[in-house]
This record gives structure tokens, sequence and C-alpha cells, in this order.
């Protein structure tokens, strides 16, 4: 949890890297941990260019290309919704093509397509995306990860644009018993 101890690691590692051949796709990937680690200090200026610098390292791994894309669009999601929306658009296309329908990281694209939608007032598209991520987030073997959890958050705000209270009570239900399920986990004694 400490962002400014990581920000000096992670300039550390990148200027290493930086000096030795063929280590472009784990530069790549440094650079997109450094861009989450900037995102959530507040640095959305220097995030965007770790993305940048780390899409131009590795555009051939589909991951990397990816999670920067994926990562850069949340950056603007609340400034350029429909920018965003288009980019999550084709970043769930280019992976279907690809055969990666069945990851977390799939997951996770629906899911930020899903809140875009939301934010667009394309209510049913999102509740079909959400649904589909959440279907595929709670395979996963810690479905309690605050992807899982933001999915459910998305999919309630969904369902209470398009006002359908009774979703939401359900879906409130279920994402309160998955809150009680990780606070068990977390702190066995409290509870």
């Amino acid at each position: 949890g400490n962002i400014s101890d990581a920000e000096e690691c992670f300039i550390i590692a990148d200027t290493l890297l930086a000096k030795q051949e063929g280590t472009a796709k784990i530069r790549a990937h440094i650079l997109n941990q450094r861009a989450v680690n900037l995102i959530k200090s507040g640095n959305l200026v220097l995030a965007d260019s770790c993305l940048n610098a780390a899409f131009e390292l590795d555009t051939e791994s589909i991951t990397n290309m990816v999670s920067s894309l994926n990562t850069l669009s949340v950056i603007r999601l609340n400034d350029e919704p429909s920018k965003s929306y288009e980019t999550f658009s084709f970043l769930v296309s280019y992976m279907e093509e690809n055969e990666y329908q069945n990851t977390p990281l799939y997951a996770i694209v629906k899911a930020n397509l899903a809140y875009a939608c939301l934010l667009l007032d394309l209510t049913g598209e999102g509740i079909f995306h959400v649904n589909h991520a959440i279907s595929i987030l709670s395979k996963q073997a810690d479905f309690s990860s605050l992807h899982y959890l933001a999915s459910l958050q998305t999919r309630i705000l969904l369902y209470a644009q398009k006002d359908d209270q009774n979703m939401v009570e359900s879906c409130s239900r279920n994402l309160s018993g998955q809150i009680k399920k990780q606070l068990q986990s977390v702190f066995p004694y409290l509870i």
C-alpha cells in the first residue's frame, strides 16, 4: 500500500531493464504495473505516458496490449465515456477473435464496457456485458476480488438505471453476501 516506495522501485526496475537487451516484454509489464500505481496516486498524465511506452515496447503481446488500452480507457472513462466505450468494444472483439473469452482480463474489460454503457445510458447492453463478466469472474478461484465486487456494483447501478427494483434488491443481497464472505475470510474472529 506504499505508493511512493512502489514508484521508486518501478523507476529503478525500469531503468535497469532499459539498459539490457531482450527485456521489452518484461519492461512493458513493469510499465503497466507502474501505470496502475500512478493511477492510485492520481498522477494520470505520467500513467498515460507509461501505458503508451508499454504499448510501444510490446505490441505483440495480447495481454499487455489489452491491459494497457484497458487501463488507459479506465483513466479517461469519466471524461470521455464514448471514446472509452469504443476502446472497450474493440478490446472485447479483439480478445474474442484471439480466443481469450474465458480469461479474467476479458471479464474485466467486459465489466468496464458495462460501466461505460451505464454512463452512456445503454442499459440493456450494459446488463448483458456485466452479467457475462460476472459469470466469468465467479468461476475464478478468488471471486471475492475487487473486480468481481465492482462488477456486482455496476450490475446494481444498471438495474437501477432500468428502474427494475426487484433486480436491484436481488443483486444488492448478492453483493452483500459476497462482502460478508470476504469479511469472514479476512477477519474470521471479528464476525
